[in-house]
């Protein structure tokens, strides 16, 4: 294939052979034209011509916004930039080097906070800090036809901090069995720790015997209540209720469970209901009174009989 550029009436460049670059790897070869132009070109080979039209602009060095390629990483974690759109200029190439720049700073290979791997296109970062946002250029040469270009593309980096990842904490119940009475109406919340993170939503579930509530009691004698949101200096609290609106005896021999979990993470309470003790018999509850009682009597009786022994009388002495 050949092609050929013209502007404005003049050659810009003669016709090359680019059997293996192309039509887009010459438009980005360095002009020394400044401002916009629309550049025919004209392509042809043995079968086939065609003729369209390129618009270009040339910029300064210093619109380095206008000529960057947007990329993200997060603060704290281990990531990467690549050096976009290499492989027109890599194909069938054995020996890729890139020069790194910061702020028009070369990076050099022994700081610790960048690995530089040869035959890679990628700039790691070991740690990413906030202050690491700006704007990276990576160099590449590329010989063709005895002459070497200067590939070079601009990156702006955006750090964004990373959400806290935080797993959900179970707080109560904090026992690991409640008492309760046969018949009797009892609520046992189940309340989460879900962060100070509003946006992930953390599901907070009660199961019996590892199987759903309203699998195991489908008739609603024991259901989930309604979800709680809450927010207690500052930390976002869930709360979900285990209603019971009669406690049987097959509720002392279930496991129940309180489940929380989100995408970082999971936390399980396992809870059981036990039997409230039966209360004495009326009369077992009175025998300490009515034996304090007759202790009293006892002690009052003792006193009067010693008081009317003092009162008696006494042989007089000649």
């Amino acid at each position: 294939m050949h092609s050929g550029f013209c502007q404005q009436g003049k050659k810009t460049q003669e016709y090359i052979s680019v059997p293996e670059v192309g039509l887009k790897s010459i438009s980005e070869a360095p002009l020394t034209t400044t401002g916009c132009s629309c550049l025919p070109a004209v392509c042809r080979n043995s079968s086939y011509c065609a003729e369209v039209s390129i618009h270009l602009t040339v910029v300064q060095k210093t619109a380095a916004r206008d000529i960057a390629y947007p990329q993200v990483l997060f603060t704290f974690t281990s990531g990467k930039i690549i050096c976009p759109n290499l492989w027109e200029f890599t194909t069938n190439r054995t020996n890729m080097e890139l020069q790194w720049y910061k702020d028009a700073l070369p990076l050099e290979d022994d700081n610790e906070k960048f690995v530089f791997l040869k035959e890679s296109s990628s700039l790691f970062f070991t740690s990413v800090l906030p202050s690491d946002s700006g704007y990276y250029t990576c160099k590449m040469a590329f010989p063709y036809e005895g002459v070497t270009y200067e590939i070079t593309r601009t990156i702006e980096l955006q750090t964004v901090e990373q959400e806290k990842r935080i797993t959900p904490i179970i707080v109560y119940p904090t026992q690991k069995a409640t008492s309760a009475a046969l018949g009797s109406k009892m609520t046992l919340p189940c309340k989460v720790l879900a962060g100070p993170n509003n946006n992930i939503y953390t599901d907070v579930e009660w199961l019996a015997n590892d199987t759903t509530i309203d699998v195991v009691y489908k008739h609603n004698r024991v259901m989930e209540g309604e979800r709680q949101e809450i927010t207690e200096n500052g930390e976002n609290f869930i709360e979900v209720p285990l209603i019971f609106e009669s406690v049987e005896e097959l509720d002392f021999y279930t496991d129940f469970k309180c489940l929380a979990q989100n995408r970082y993470g999971s936390q399980v309470l396992p809870t059981r209901v036990k039997q409230e003790a039966a209360g004495l018999p009326w009369y077992i509850a009175t025998i300490p009174v009515a034996l304090a009682c007759v202790i009293l009597l006892g002690i009052c009786i003792q006193k009067r009989w010693k008081q009317r022994a003092d009162k008696g009388y006494t042989i007089a002495k000649v």
